[in-house]
């Protein structure tokens, strides 16, 4: 689900910081939804990232899911770092049981994305 959000869809607009990480600036609409549906790429790049993100919450108790009482569905999710957790380790011990974890053949293409350097440096 919250790859999903963040991915956009011609309907929905997209995370704006990962989608220029993902597809750089667009010419027009770039708080938009997507000028067309999601290709199979942005949506991997998208599942990966939000996986690799929900280990993040997960070991500090920041994933949360909103249910719908009436169905039982989860229909809103949210990660976060909550206030005085442990703080992220850039040691290969966190990330590089992260990335293990979602997927090492593909975590280089997002980590190593130099926009995703440029937004982790703005983001510190």
């Amino acid at each position: 689900m919250i790859a999903r959000g963040e991915c956009g869809t011609t309907k929905t607009a997209p995370d704006p910081l990962l989608d220029w990480v993902h597809h750089g600036v667009r010419d027009q609409g770039t708080y938009g939804s997507l000028p067309e549906e999601p290709s199979s790429d942005r949506e991997v790049f998208f599942r990966w990232m939000s996986e690799y993100t929900a280990y993040f919450a997960v070991n500090r108790g920041g994933c949360f899911a909103l249910l719908d009482n009436k169905t039982g569905k989860v229909v809103a999710g949210a990660y976060c770092g909550p206030p005085r957790t442990v703080p992220f380790s850039k040691s290969f011990e966190e990330m590089g049981i992260n990335i293990r974890k979602a997927g090492m053949a593909y975590g280089p293409t997002v980590l190593l994305n130099p926009r995703m350097k440029t937004l982790g440096i703005w983001m510190d």
